[in-house]
């Protein structure tokens, strides 16, 4: 998901929390939270994170098996790269194996892995740098999942591309290498997305349209689409009850609205941060009445983000990508939102097991799985992972 700094947020400090050591790598963390180049978006996606930096140039890190760091290479990278040719991005969104960034122009670029079409070029290649989606102005949002896309035009449509039943078109299951109109969406103010998908339907994709109601379609097992049925949509449904939504975000499995009397989400058990291990196949209150501004979520956890900056996460929390500094187990799980070991967060961006954050002193924090080095620092490997935060080494 891209975060977009927004101007009016105030935030506290920007101290990482002091908390006990966690996470099985063995090994102990010396970042000593140097700050970083100033961030105006901030993604996570499968294995891989990206930045847009203050001068519109974006740096990416983590797996790049199939490009998807976007430097014109294959080899993976612990430290942010360079993304190839990129100067006036404006926002960025990371997904399962390819990256999308808008142009300050309100065009869009995408590169990493393309065999259903999802970079948008007209073609079925992987790129590992950016190539141009075809035929799309005027984007202001940008929404990258599994092998689907799909950004939210200034005229408040949307338009998407990649692997067909789910690119919100009715019944065609037709691949689509160029953006495509979802039919009957106008009005949208903002979209989210999973980053990584299952199978026959692998895209879940919601939003909310400025008269605040919500909507979702794709695959519905657990009723990730909120509309009290478990049936897998092609195109979009409305979200049930939810007419005052002001933010939205989409796992793989559940999704979450912030209303103004509280955050409620839906979909499968122990995500929705209700405390309970129960299946929510319309919107419930989760467990908390902390105030968010703005909602992110990964493969199987959400976090939400205060006024003030504070960051309070909940779902599953293999990796420790919940970032509350404990120690991991086996069958980690936060059934309702606990506080984040980091304060003062300007963007936060949840990947599929990991989570990154950046703070009002220009840190970048990350912390999760880190197989390819997603969370930017440590040395990655199968099985290193850490609920507390580190510093991403620029």
């Amino acid at each position: 998901m891209s975060q977009l700094r927004p101007a009016v947020f105030l935030a506290t400090t920007g101290l990482l929390t002091a908390c006990p050591p966690g996470g099985d790598s063995g090994e102990t963390d010396t970042n000593t939270g140097t700050p970083g180049p100033a961030l105006v978006a901030l993604a996570a996606g499968g294995n891989s994170t990206c930045a847009v930096l203050a001068d519109g140039t974006a740096r990416c890190w983590g797996d790049n098996r199939v490009g998807q760091l976007g430097d014109g290479t294959t080899t993976s990278s612990v430290t942010p790269v360079a993304v190839s040719g990129l100067s006036d991005a404006i926002a960025i969104s990371t997904g399962y194996e390819f990256s999308c960034a808008i142009h300050s122009g309100g065009s869009v670029s995408c590169w990493g892995a393309g065999g259903n079409g999802h970079l948008g070029n007209g073609a079925s290649n992987d790129s590992s740098v950016p190539v141009d989606v075809t035929g799309l102005t005027g984007a202001v949002e940008i929404r990258v999942g599994f092998t689907t896309a799909c950004a939210l035009r200034d005229d408040g449509t949307v338009w998407c591309w990649g692997r067909g039943g789910e690119l919100g078109n009715s019944t065609d299951t037709n691949d689509s290498n160029v953006p495509v109109q979802v039919p009957g969406l106008t009005n949208v103010e903002h979209l989210a997305g999973a980053s990584h998908g299952g199978t026959s339907m692998s895209s879940h994709t919601c939003g909310v349209r400025t008269d605040g109601s919500a909507f979702c379609w794709g695959l519905n097992s657990d009723g990730q689409n909120g509309d009290g049925t478990q049936d897998s949509e092609r195109s979009p449904v409305e979200v049930s009850g939810i007419d005052d939504a002001t933010a939205i975000a989409a796992g793989m499995t559940h999704a979450c609205a912030v209303r103004p009397g509280g955050t409620e989400c839906w979909g499968a058990s122990q995500l929705v941060g209700d405390g309970t291990v129960e299946r929510r196949f319309t919107p419930v209150p989760i467990a908390s009445t902390v105030a968010f501004v703005e909602l992110t979520a990964g493969f199987e956890h959400t976090c939400g983000r205060t006024d003030a900056g504070d960051l309070w996460c909940w779902g599953r929390n293999g990796g420790g990508q919940i970032g509350d500094a404990q120690e991991l187990t086996t069958s980690d799980v936060r059934l309702e939102p606990v506080k984040a070991a980091v304060s003062g967060i300007q963007l936060v961006a949840a990947g599929m097991t990991h989570t990154c954050a950046t703070d009002d002193n220009d840190v970048t924090w990350c912390w999760g799985r880190n197989e390819y080095g997603e969370i930017g620092s440590g040395t990655p490997g199968s099985s290193a992972r850490s609920s507390v935060p580190a510093a991403v080494v620029w």
